[in-house]
């Protein structure tokens, strides 16, 4: 009974976002090779890639933290990937339009073998959400869970904006 509430609760806020949100185009798929693709396009400058879900409540709250720290971020700088199969790119554009974050980089699993996704992002993932990873002087820091104000901070001054 929890299982189909929370699918109700979900629903009914994908429902709402899609009438007062404004949405964007390009929600791309992430199969196998993405990351690299990723990584070869952003090369030249740090940037943050962060994994969420719509059905994680703390993947939400950090959406909503960055989509208020993120207003003078380069749109190059943060990749956004829905680390799951469920949600549709109109959902997507949606979620992320109601939290100020639909001009960032979008992507999806689209791959039905989600485990061969998380090995190809990092063989040490098993999962857990959200998950982000700190592209910056040539070397990539992992973070699971929603990050706490100095964490976020440092993420702001490796991108380009100082908080």
């Amino acid at each position: 009974m929890h299982t189909t509430m929370t699918a109700k609760r979900i629903t009914l806020l994908f429902t709402l976002l899609t009438v007062l949100a404004p949405a964007r185009a390009d929600v791309r798929a992430f199969l196998p090779g993405s990351l690299a693709q990723i990584e070869a396009h952003h090369r030249t400058q740090p940037f943050l890639l962060l994994l969420w879900s719509p059905d994680c409540p703390p993947c939400l709250k950090e959406l909503a933290v960055l989509g208020r720290h993120t207003e003078h971020l380069k749109s190059d700088r943060l990749v956004l990937v829905a680390a799951d199969l469920g949600p549709t790119d109109q959902e997507i554009e949606t979620l992320l339009g109601s939290f100020g974050l639909s001009r960032f980089e979008s992507w999806r699993f689209a791959d039905p073998f989600e485990e061969r996704l998380r090995h190809a992002i990092d063989p040490q993932w098993f999962g857990e959400l959200p998950r982000a990873y700190l592209y910056a002087n040539k070397k990539r820091s992992t973070h699971s869970g929603t990050p706490d104000q100095q964490t976020l901070n440092r993420w702001l001054a490796a991108l380009g904006q100082s908080q």
